[in-house]
């Protein structure tokens, strides 16, 4: 015959769930957690006290309270903060001698380019590529260099002059060097 789930308990496990109350219960028995230490001695690791308190309804006379408000539905608004004080997340109106001074100077729009600029810009890339390259002449011109390279863009023969200095460097390389170099292009195409 199978033993009922009663006669399993045994007595320390009967006396342990019957401590075993909810907080808010008025009393309960002292209940004793033991620990055993390296040198198997018994340490008394927690005792719960042999009265729990209830929840406190109104706040103790200790507590501060700086305002007391009744709602309409009969309970009591109890602030520990003034409510007549301003809202703290709306920000002041301020002038601007209340402001620190500013750590850059304002940004001027870029000047429009005028056609007279672009045709200079388009002489000077002709004549020497060289020296007049697109980020020098968006320096002189105060505009952005890729706007300078699509207004305009060196010519052929400077471009054939650069790859085939790029096919010289590369022909100078050693099959370490091209090696690492074809890794690297390997690696930024798989970002």
């Amino acid at each position: 015959m199978l033993p009922t789930t009663r006669a399993l308990l045994t007595a320390s496990a009967v006396s342990r769930a019957a401590t075993l109350v909810h907080p808010r219960t008025l009393s309960t028995t002292a209940t004793q957690f033991r620990k055993v230490n390296r040198n198997n001695d018994l340490d008394l690791f927690r005792t719960l006290p042999n009265v729990v308190q209830p929840m406190p309804i109104t706040p103790p006379a200790s507590s501060t309270i700086a305002a007391r408000r009744d709602l309409d539905d009969g309970s009591v608004f109890l602030a520990r903060i003034p409510l007549d004080r301003p809202d703290p997340t709306t920000t002041p109106q301020l002038t601007e001698a209340d402001l620190p001074p500013l750590l850059h100077p304002p940004r001027q729009g870029k000047k429009h380019v005028t056609e007279a600029q672009k045709e200079e810009m388009r002489r000077l890339r002709n004549e020497d590529p060289v020296q007049w390259t697109s980020q020098r002449l968006a320096e002189k011109f105060d505009c952005n260099p890729v706007f300078v390279a699509s207004i305009a863009p060196a010519p052929r023969s400077h471009i054939q002059n650069l790859c085939n200095k790029a096919e010289e460097a590369w022909e100078k390389k050693g099959w370490k060097r091209r090696l690492i170099a074809v890794n690297r292009i390997k690696r930024r195409a798989l970002w």
